[in-house]
């Protein structure tokens, strides 16, 4: 079993690669009990990012209705639930940090006037690629996580100021 082999615990969240995650993916996700999923994405992040590409016209087809204010959400899968968490702010690999605390205050904002007393931003990042291997082997930092840190930071000041609890609970704790 593939998780023996690598020594990894009970894997319970899944996030497909370039944001490709679809219909058909679903089904093999809940066969292995990973009922959380944060592919979801704003399509015009992607299309940005890969202008006339078919990864910006599968982000659009698979994503269309990912927005800036989308919540996480659940959808049911051949009498399963699977919990969709949306990578509504893209990843600190790809966007400022100005640019995330823009789009984090028009969250906010925009929560508010709904009349919410909560909001949910996701800003991820890839973990794996935080280092690169110079020309001779050295780990060398790609530098976003200093954005994620300062982000972060950030983030933490503007909560202060606004009265605003920010808190950062696991995904399945945010439905």
């Amino acid at each position: 079993h593939h998780r023996d082999v690598l020594g990894l615990k009970k894997i319970k969240y899944f996030r497909a690669g370039g944001w490709v995650c679809n219909k058909k993916v679903y089904p093999i996700l809940l066969k292995h009990n990973i009922h959380h999923e944060s592919s979801p994405v704003p399509h015009e992040y992607v299309t940005r990012l890969y202008p006339d590409t078919p990864l910006a016209e599968l982000a659009k087809k698979n994503w269309s209705n990912i927005t800036l204010m989308s919540d996480p959400y659940a959808i049911k899968v051949e009498d399963q639930v699977l919990y969709q968490y949306p990578n509504n702010a893209c990843l600190a690999d790809y966007i400022s940090t100005e640019e995330a605390m823009k789009m984090l205050k028009l969250v906010v904002e925009q929560k508010r006037t709904e009349g919410k007393s909560s909001c949910y931003f996701h800003f991820g990042w890839h973990q794996e690629s935080a280092l690169v291997s110079n020309k001779t082997g050295e780990l060398e930092s790609t530098g976003y996580l200093d954005r994620v840190s300062q982000f972060l930071k950030q983030a933490q000041n503007y909560c202060n100021s606004e009265k605003i609890e920010l808190s950062f609970p696991q995904l399945s704790q945010t439905l």
